[in-house]
């Protein structure tokens, strides 16, 4: 815009129209970015919640799972004592059968 030399007014007017746009795209400018931030958190925080979500069923999922393996071993030491038993019991049934099977030759000869 040109305004009429020596017309301080005019100039003054100008200079406070131009200033008046540039402070309106700026605040424009600025408002779009805080509205740009603003959908951006609101998907961070949607993200969050998803990840916690699934964190909170992995945690789940993990202890069930940890539940399980110790009660597995629970089960894999008490068939361990049960074998002890057994191969206890085999080993004296064994030795019943020679100590008889001797006493019976002794008698028998």
């Amino acid at each position: 815009m040109s305004t009429p030399a020596g017309d301080p007014q005019a100039a003054l007017a100008v200079a406070v129209a131009e200033l008046r746009g540039a402070v309106s795209t700026g605040f424009a400018e600025t408002k779009g970015s805080l509205s740009l931030l603003v959908q951006r958190a609101g998907q961070v925080d949607e993200q969050l919640k998803t990840q916690a979500s699934e964190i909170d069923d992995h945690d789940r999922r993990l202890d069930r799972l940890e539940r399980r393996v110790a009660a597995d071993e629970e089960v894999r030491q008490a068939d361990r004592r049960r074998m002890q038993l057994l191969s206890l019991v085999a080993g004296l049934v064994v030795a019943i059968a020679t100590v008889a099977g001797t006493v019976v030759a002794v008698v028998h000869s």
